[in-house]
């Protein structure tokens, strides 16, 4: 069963409720190094990614990505790996976005003002793209992700430049638990679209 609405077509003729799928089908090359610089190609849009090169670049690695119009989801199974925007990237890409990492399992951190933060199972991260940032994923990690335009956003939220590196947590925080639930429906729906 798909979540989009069936049988509206753009003026290419195709399903106008069907978004545009980003997905370099990683798990399908075969040569190691070639799935290692397909994984940091993929995801250079977000992060300059650094993989653990002590540790064979595993087969299950996979990024899938929806165009939603102005913002875009995204799922991915990730290796060990340091990753970071670099104040160089951020300048050549000009991106005024705000990235929510729902993370779903692994281990990994990332740095905040005074010291590292680690992310727990079911913990959003906030990243503003227009800052720099480093993380560490020290397991194979999995996470749903949402870009959205900064401009997006109320101004009763206030600035979201604060919010940097802020990891929010659904324990006690109903909120929280609302939209990381809502993010996991949106993906499920994208994915029964694909199938469909």
């Amino acid at each position: 069963m798909s979540c989009l609405a069936p049988g509206l077509k753009n003026d290419r003729g195709t399903d106008a409720m069907q978004p545009e799928v980003i997905d370099p089908q990683i798990p399908l090359l075969k040569d190691e190094k070639t799935r290692r610089e397909a994984w940091i190609e993929t995801i250079s849009a977000i992060w300059v990614s650094t993989p653990d090169r002590d540790k064979p670049f595993p087969e299950e690695v996979n990024f899938r990505a929806w165009n939603l119009g102005n913002m875009i989801m995204s799922k991915l199974h990730a290796s060990t790996q340091t990753v970071e925007r670099t104040r160089s990237q951020i300048a050549a890409q000009f991106v005024d976005h705000i990235y929510f990492q729902y993370h779903l399992s692994g281990q990994s951190k990332i740095d905040a003002t005074s010291s590292e933060t680690p992310l727990h199972d079911g913990d959003i991260a906030l990243i503003d793209m227009s800052q720099p940032i480093f993380a560490h994923a020290y397991t194979g990690v999995d996470a749903i992700g949402l870009t959205i335009p900064r401009r997006a956003f109320d101004t009763r939220v206030g600035e979201m430049g604060d919010l940097h590196r802020s990891v929010l947590s659904r324990r006690g925080q109903p909120l929280v638990r609302l939209f990381s639930d809502h993010l996991q429906n949106m993906r499920h729906c994208l994915d029964s679209a694909d199938d469909s």
